[in-house]
């Protein structure tokens, strides 16, 4: 495993950290027809991040691992765990656990180019206060981003995390204004 400092947090490649990872009681799963993987070995990716927001902090971890297979499917797995986890635990609940499916599965140009395999997300951390919805769509699409860079530099991740928490951001406020 290899460990990046990046502004506001931390980027893993190559593994995860244990304490990331947990059991679920629920797994959410969708299946794409893709093309036969052109990637041989499994890849790991994590992202650990935290902003201040004033007196607030927003705060996550998410990992996951994409593990390549020749069956001409694409499996995208999210675990949620119980909602009962401990102050800055492991796991993901279901709400939070449901947001990063759905931006997982929205990202479908970024998914092509992992081609057919397993992607699962069973590595994470939450703080029952300081996390919300927007921090693991961040995140999410955050590693959807990174699955096809050739290299992994400081830069690249910061650009690729501060992309995704500008289109959460934009879809939040368009949300909103539907709303209204």
């Amino acid at each position: 495993m290899q460990e990046l400092p990046i502004p506001n947090g931390l980027f893993w490649f190559g593994g995860l950290p244990s304490t990331l990872r947990y059991e679920g009681n629920y797994l959410h799963e969708y299946r794409l027809n893709m093309a036969s993987t052109h990637q041989l070995v499994d890849q790991i990716i994590g992202i650990r991040q935290a902003y201040l927001y004033g007196p607030r902090t927003e705060f996550g971890a998410l990992g996951a691992r994409f593990t390549p297979q020749k069956n001409g499917l694409l499996s995208i797995q999210v675990v949620a765990s119980d909602d009962k986890i401990s102050n800055g635990g492991a796991g993901l609940s279901e709400n939070f656990a449901l947001a990063v499916f759905h931006e997982v599965i929205e990202m479908t140009e970024q998914i092509d180019a992992l081609g057919s395999g397993i992607l699962r997300f069973d590595h994470a951390l939450q703080h029952p206060v300081d996390s919300d919805l927007a921090i693991f769509r961040t995140l999410a699409r955050s590693i959807m981003y990174l699955w096809g860079a050739a290299t992994f530099s400081p830069e690249t991740i910061t650009a690729k995390i501060q992309l995704a928490r500008e289109e959460v951001s934009r879809h939040i406020q368009e949300t909103a204004k539907v709303r209204l």
